[in-house]
């Protein structure tokens, strides 16, 4: 099996979901003033809109959910960029090994809450979202989400299955 820690798309989508995280996160733990209309919303222009489409974004509609999940997203970013630092500044074969244990631990937590997130609104009855019609709520959360659910899990298992194949000496084929 090829080291995935070689694959460039995949240090793209860790980079790129960590920045999209990081924002996200310090929007809702910034909030009332990350909010549209206060001191520092010039930084967050789309969640003008996020906001009514999904009511657990603002303020009145909050059960602190979303800021428990905004804590996931730092800590997850945080191991993604440990991830980045191990594979691409010090690159040796022993730190992309170390890098995909770091990305086992990190696309599980991005999966587990992604679900957990989606999970949420549906015992909550889409209490956030269910006053949208269907083709924006796909458009803007079931696609998304989708894709935050998919791809970590795909993630994980590659790179699962490359430290398996470390770990028996076998292809990652008779080592499962």
């Amino acid at each position: 099996m090829t080291d995935p820690t070689q694959k460039i798309w995949i240090s793209w989508w860790i980079a790129l979901s960590s920045l999209i995280c990081i924002w996200d996160a310090l929007f809702c733990l910034l909030r009332p003033y990350s909010l549209p209309g206060n001191s520092l919303s010039m930084f967050w222009g789309p969640y003008k809109h996020y906001v009514k489409f999904d009511l657990s974004y603002g303020m009145e509609h909050t059960t602190g959910f979303i800021n428990a999940q905004s804590l996931g997203n730092l800590m997850e970013s945080t191991l993604n960029f440990g991830y980045l630092y191990l594979v691409h500044k010090v690159g040796t074969k022993e730190s992309r090994r170390t890098a995909s244990l770091v990305a086992v631990i990190s696309t599980i937590m991005t999966g587990y809450k992604t679900v957990i997130f989606v999970l949420q609104e549906y015992y909550s009855g889409f209490s956030s979202i269910r006053h949208n019609p269907f083709s924006e709520i796909f458009m803007k959360w079931i696609f998304p989400q989708s894709l935050w659910i998919f791809v970590p899990f795909y993630l994980t298992s590659l790179f699962g299955n490359h430290l398996l194949s470390l770990a028996s000496g076998l292809p990652v084929e008779k080592a499962l």
